[in-house]
C-alpha cells in the first residue's frame, strides 16, 4: 500500500516516462543504421578490392606469360636477315602459337592484340621499331623486346573516387641471344668440320651466309664442288675428307650413329667436351656410300625435302612444314693447324657454326667419293636456327633477360 501513491502518479501521467525513453531508442536505432551503413561500405570496398584487384592480377600474370613466351619464340628467328625479323615479328605479336591459337588473357577469352616488338644489337642499347629493323636486308639484331597491354573492367571499385573503368595493365619481356664461350659436353655436334677461310672469328672466319661449304672433300680435281669453297684447298683436306672424331671413334657404324642422332661428345667419350682450342682427330678416307647415305638419313628426318636455300627453309620453318632436323652445328678448324698423318692427323677447333643440310637426294647422288655440302647460316647457336651474332668463336643461346 505504501507504493500506491507512486503507482497512482504513474497512472495519472502515463506518457511522461515514455516521452523520456523514446529519444534514447531512436538514438540507438540511428547509431545502428550508421554502423550498418559504414560496415557495408567497408565490406563492399573489401570485396571490390579482392575481386577487382584479383582480376587485374590474373590478367597481368597472363599478359606477362604471353610477353615472356612471345619474346623467347621471337628471339630464335633473329638470324641477321630481314626475313628473320619478319618471322620474329609474327611470333612477337601473335605469340608462339601463332594466329590460329593466339595466347589470350581474361581466362583465355580475350586475344592479345596490342603487342609491340622492338629490336636491339645489345641488351642495354637502343631498341628499334619493327619498321626500322626491317629497313636493311641484313642486320646484327640479337635482342627483342615484347610489350603488351590489356583493359580490365572494374566492377566494385568504381564507387571509390578517382577509380575509372576499365583499368589498363601492361607487361614487357626482353629475350636475347647471349654470347657464351663454347663448350659442348652433352652432344650437339655432327662429326664433320668445316675449314675456316680465315682465323678472324669476329668476321665469321670469312664464311658467307647462304653459301655452301664442304663437309666431305672429294677425290680428284677440283677437291670440292661446294660453291663456298671454290678455289679453296686447305692443306691435305681431300685425303682427310672432313670427318672429325668427337668421341664416337673411327668405325663406320659409330660414325653413322653420330651423324644420324648426335650425342657426341659426352661424359663417356674421349674427348668428353669440345671447345675452342680442342684438338680433334681427323680420320682419313671417304667412307664411300655409307657416309653419304647416312647423311641422307639425317636429312630425311626433316619433313622439308624440297627447299635448298636458307630463306626458303626459313619460310618452311615458320609455316610448320620443316622441323629443324636439317639444321646442324659443326666445329670449325683452322687448316693451318693440321698435323700428323693418317689416323693420327688432327686439327685445332677455332669456332663453331650452324649449317643447313641439303635435301637427302643431293647426298644420295654424291656417290661414294663425291663432295658433301651444307649451307652456312651463321655462328653456332644450339637452341636457335641461326643468330644475329657475328663472332664465330662464341655460341649464341636464347635466354630471357628481363
Amino acid at each position: 500500500q505504501s507504493h500506491m501513491p507512486d503507482d497512482a502518479a504513474r497512472l495519472k501521467h502515463p506518457g511522461r516516462r515514455r516521452s523520456r525513453a523514446l529519444p534514447s531508442r531512436n538514438n540507438e536505432r540511428g547509431f545502428s543504421l550508421l554502423m550498418v551503413t559504414l560496415t557495408a561500405n567497408v565490406l563492399i570496398a573489401a570485396v571490390g578490392l579482392a575481386v577487382d584487384l584479383g582480376h587485374m592480377f590474373v590478367v597481368k600474370s597472363e599478359l606477362q606469360a604471353f610477353s615472356d613466351a612471345a619474346a623467347m619464340a621471337a628471339v630464335r628467328d633473329l638470324d641477321g636477315t630481314r626475313a628473320g625479323i619478319q618471322n620474329a615479328h609474327t611470333l612477337a605479336t601473335q605469340g608462339p602459337l601463332g594466329a590460329t591459337l593466339p595466347n589470350a588473357t581474361n581466362f583465355g577469352t580475350t586475344s592479345v592484340t596490342t603487342a609491340t616488338d622492338t629490336y636491339a644489337t645489345t641488351f642495354g642499347g637502343t631498341y628499334d621499331s619493327y619498321a626500322t629493323a626491317t629497313t636493311s636486308s641484313t642486320n646484327t639484331y640479337r635482342f627483342v623486346k615484347v610489350a603488351a597491354s590489356a583493359n580490365v573492367p572494374i566492377y566494385f571499385l568504381r564507387i571509390l573516387p578517382g577509380v575509372a573503368s576499365p583499368a589498363t595493365v601492361s607487361s614487357s619481356a626482353t629475350a636475347g641471344q647471349r654470347a657464351l664461350p663454347p663448350n659442348f659436353n652433352n652432344g650437339g655436334l655432327v662429326p664433320f668440320a668445316a675449314d675456316a677461310h680465315s682465323t678472324t672469328a669476329a668476321n665469321e672466319f670469312d664464311f658467307v651466309r647462304g653459301q655452301e661449304y664442304t663437309f666431305r672433300w672429294q677425290n680428284g680435281t677440283p677437291p670440292t664442288t661446294c660453291p663456298g669453297d671454290s678455289g679453296f684447298n686447305p692443306s691435305l683436306a681431300p685425303p682427310q675428307h672432313g670427318f672429325v672424331d668427337l668421341g664416337q671413334g673411327n668405325g663406320e657404324s659409330n660414325l653413322g650413329k653420330a651423324i644420324r642422332y648426335g650425342g657426341y661428345p659426352n661424359a663417356n667419350s674421349t674427348p668428353n667436351s669440345v671447345g675452342v682450342g680442342t684438338s680433334l682427330s681427323t680420320p682419313p678416307g671417304s667412307r664411300g656410300d655409307a657416309v653419304a647415305n647416312t647423311l641422307a638419313d639425317r636429312s630425311n628426318q626433316d619433313s622439308d625435302q624440297t627447299d635448298t636455300t636458307w630463306s626458303a627453309y626459313q619460310a618452311a620453318l615458320a609455316a610448320g612444314t620443316a622441323n629443324g632436323r636439317r639444321i646442324v652445328t659443326a666445329p670449325i678448324i683452322d687448316p693451318s693447324t693440321y698435323a700428323g698423318s693418317g689416323s693420327n692427323r688432327h686439327g685445332t677447333v677455332i669456332g663453331f657454326a650452324n649449317f643447313l643440310l641439303d635435301p637427302a637426294a643431293a647426298y644420295q647422288a654424291a656417290g661414294p667419293s663425291g663432295a658433301l655440302c651444307a649451307t652456312y647460316i651463321g655462328p653456332g647457336s644450339p637452341n636457335s636456327a641461326s643468330t644475329g651474332g657475328t663472332n664465330g668463336a662464341s655460341i649464341y643461346v636464347g635466354v630471357l633477360f628481363q
